[in-house]
């Protein structure tokens, strides 16, 4: 249970109840796999390297989401991203 004033935190099974049992989440995350998780590379200079950056960035947020998922699977996942 959470001390007072900390709010909650999720858990990775809560990523997997509401991404893979519940249809809409399973429907938002396929929405968003398609959106976000190609491959972020963008071809060129400073600009392109930005661009890349970017991509990058939301990528992270969707890989984040399937690792979560994969946890609460059973899977092991890195924990690069687990503190923050």
């Amino acid at each position: 249970m959470p001390r007072t004033g900390e709010p909650p935190k999720a858990r990775p099974q809560d990523y997997a109840d509401l991404f893979e049992s519940d249809p809409r989440g399973a429907l938002i995350l396929e929405d968003l796999v398609a959106r976000f998780g190609g491959n972020p590379y963008v071809r060129g200079g400073v600009e392109a390297a930005r661009e890349t950056d970017y991509r990058a960035g939301q990528l992270r947020v969707v890989s984040y989401i399937l690792d979560q998922i994969n946890r609460a699977n059973g899977a092991e996942v890195s924990d690069d991203v687990e503190a923050r």
